[in-house]
């Protein structure tokens, strides 16, 4: 079964029956999970994520390339419906991209005060 909806398109440059096809559309925002060795520190949609790898600061969006990189010690951002929010400091570990989802795996510096109650179910 298919994820995502399937919406009409109108084919450019053709006429007729088989002007409109059916295409798959993507969503607009992806699933993040911060995990730790104890806990799920997030579990959210965002429409971005940020992530200090040890090559440079990286930025996810989605339909990003699958990827798996290593992580420095650093702030993890993301943005919901456009808003920045700070998630956690980590002290490094690893990411995992794969279609609409990111991975992090990390060990946990200290909790940023400014996360949300939709990011962190803890919260609720």
């Amino acid at each position: 079964m298919n994820e995502h909806p399937a919406l009409p398109v109108r084919m450019k440059g053709v006429r007729g029956e088989g002007a409109t096809k059916w295409r798959v559309v993507p969503p607009d925002n992806m699933k993040l999970k911060v995990l730790t060795q104890n806990e799920v520190l997030m579990d959210a949609d965002v429409d971005s994520v940020t992530l200090p790898g040890t090559l440079g600061e990286m930025t996810v969006l989605p339909h990003h390339a699958a990827m798996l990189a290593t992580l420095k010690k650093g702030k993890i951002r993301y943005r919901v419906k456009g808003q920045l929010q700070m998630g956690a400091e980590i002290v490094g570990g690893f990411v995992e991209v794969h279609k609409d989802h990111v991975l992090v795996l990390t060990n946990l510096s200290a909790e940023s005060t400014s996360q949300t109650p939709e990011a962190n179910p803890s919260h609720h």
